[in-house]
């Protein structure tokens, strides 16, 4: 496995963290990039305009390797793209400021780009960590509804900086924004898969009264996304993605009991999915409808996987 030495102007490595109001789990992240057996990295931390004490906690940070920009609040899209933008690094990983890098993880991304010099995009394994529960590791393959599907668990892949040339991250989305960009770079270069899993992704539990209408918005913003990478792509994952299309329709009609007058809004979109899959649409409501039943029957088993 090679080992380079530091250098403030050529890291091998550039890990983009965007934040905000995250400060209680920033220090992990931060901490897990610090942690990492390979040597040459920098880390940009992006604050898009946190008001929680991120600055005051990232002024404590001494390792001359950390770069750390406070911009306005513009979302993490934008807060990426700025990333980007500062990276000196031959390859870029991304980071969310709640999850972390297991201490190999660049390591092991760098003795496989060693061996595929002609790869640009690399991808290890996550773990799901979910709250008040044990960590299961994720499949290479598209999973269940609550496990990060690799097209949109960023934190697992490196890209060569050569592709940001044209690629950067849509700024008319900030929660799927993963998934969009991941798509349009699956186009631009093969993706090489790696059998080692070196992220922790952290799923955390909303309260419900919270989560209604962050649901809600989270989900139409998913249709969206979804909708608009249909118009231009016609093969890569879109089995996975005809599924969350009529999965978010099925979801906005929970969120809809919470929001009746969205109701026809939300009605006219599950027609939609039926219309344009239905097979898809059929088979996930009828699992649905079995977990449902299944929730009121004493002591059945529920299958929280869709």
């Amino acid at each position: 496995m090679s080992v380079r030495q530091n250098s403030d102007k050529h890291p091998f490595f550039t890990v983009v963290i965007p934040t905000y109001n995250r400060a209680h789990t920033l220090t992990r992240a931060v901490e897990s990039v610090l942690k990492q057996t390979f040597s040459n990295w920098e880390l940009v931390v992006i604050d898009d305009g946190s008001t929680d004490g991120t600055e005051a906690l990232m002024a404590e940070c001494t390792d001359a390797r950390i770069q750390y920009v406070k911009t306005s609040h513009a979302e993490r899209s934008q807060a990426r793209n700025t990333g980007i933008q500062l990276a000196k690094g031959a390859f870029l990983c991304f980071l969310d400021s709640d999850d972390q890098f297991l201490p190999n993880h660049l390591a092991v991304l760098d003795a496989y780009i060693q061996q595929q010099p002609n790869v640009h995009v690399f991808r290890t394994g996550a773990w799901l960590l979910l709250e008040n529960q044990g960590a299961t590791q994720c499949l290479m393959e598209e999973g269940g509804e609550k496990e990060p599907f690799p097209f949109e668990c960023i934190q697992t892949f490196a890209f060569h900086r050569s592709l940001f040339t044209k690629l950067a991250f849509d700024l008319r989305f900030a929660g799927s924004e993963d998934l969009h960009f991941l798509v349009r770079a699956g186009l631009a270069a093969p993706v090489f898969p790696i059998p080692v899993w070196t992220v922790v992704y952290h799923s955390r539990q909303e309260k419900e009264s919270v989560s209604c209408q962050a649901g809600w918005k989270k989900t139409m913003e998913k249709l969206t996304c979804i909708d608009d990478i249909l118009t231009w792509n016609n093969h890569l994952i879109v089995p996975y993605l005809q599924r969350h299309r009529c999965l978010s329709s099925l979801l906005l009609l929970r969120y809809a009991h919470f929001r009746f007058p969205e109701l026809p809004f939300a009605l006219r979109q599950n027609t939609k999915s039926l219309g344009n899959f239905p097979l898809t649409y059929l088979s996930l409501l009828s699992r649905i409808l079995v977990v449902k039943l299944r929730e009121c029957i004493p002591g059945a088993h529920v299958s929280r996987r869709f």
